[in-house]
């Protein structure tokens, strides 16, 4: 790969990063109570991250039974997780 190939793939990817990390503290700057469109949010910063359960829910500070939870009610549901 040639130089500049390589210098602009890297710019993406730390674009990319610059992102996932903004979405991530947007999230977090929302936490008093998630509302399900945060929760739908921070599903979607998992998938991109590749997080586990435990550490999406150590990131965002709630248990992984939580995020488990807010899995399951997605996939019931098929749209974003509804709150309790």
């Amino acid at each position: 790969m040639n130089p500049e190939l390589r210098q602009q793939a890297e710019e993406d990817r730390l674009q990319q990063e610059v992102q996932l990390l903004r979405d991530e503290i947007r999230i977090k700057d929302a936490r008093m109570e998630y509302p399900p469109t945060a929760r739908l949010a921070i599903l979607e910063l998992r998938a991109a991250r590749g997080w586990s359960l435990a550490q999406t829910a150590r990131i965002f500070q709630v248990s992984p039974l939580t995020i488990a939870s807010w899995m399951g009610r997605l996939d019931e549901e098929g749209g974003c997780p509804s709150e309790r």
